[in-house]
């Protein structure tokens, strides 16, 4: 139950700093730390990341920071994409729906971390990388 807590405190720290990353979070320390199957970790995850996402909004929402137009849209899109989720979430077994999330993480990271330093990042107030560790230029990289 303790580490439950701590991993959803760790989780709402993520999503209300970076405005996302609970799944990344959530899903795994269910399933491998709270021992939850997958199909229950994944769903427990949505709800969580749901609560945890609105709560951040809110924040940023009375920082007016928050693109509504931008929002309303791809809100829009998520919510069709949700239905097609779940019902794919319900068909799969539990070891492909980990390898399909290992495999969003992964090149998630990867186009993060791509962009992270590129002109156009770094306009936006991204940080640039560290010397050495520069990836091959993305799109809207400085050549």
């Amino acid at each position: 139950m303790i580490g439950t807590i701590a991993f959803g405190l760790l989780i709402g720290l993520v999503m209300g700093m970076v405005g996302g990353g609970g799944a990344v979070l959530a899903v795994p320390a269910l399933v491998y730390v709270v021992g939850l199957g997958v199909h229950e970790a994944t769903t427990v995850s949505l709800a969580v990341v749901a609560m945890a996402a609105a709560t951040g909004a809110v924040g940023q929402a009375r920082r007016g920071a928050v693109c509504w137009s931008s929002a309303a849209w791809l809100s829009v899109a998520a919510v069709l994409g949700g239905f097609v989720g779940a019902a794919a979430n319900r068909a799969l077994g539990g070891a492909v729906l980990l390898l399909i999330f290992s495999a969003v993480m992964v090149i998630a990271a990867r186009a993060t971390w791509r962009r992270a330093g590129s002109a156009v990042a770094v306009a936006q107030g991204s940080p640039t990388r560290p010397r050495g560790s520069s990836p091959r230029p993305g799109p809207g990289s400085a050549p």
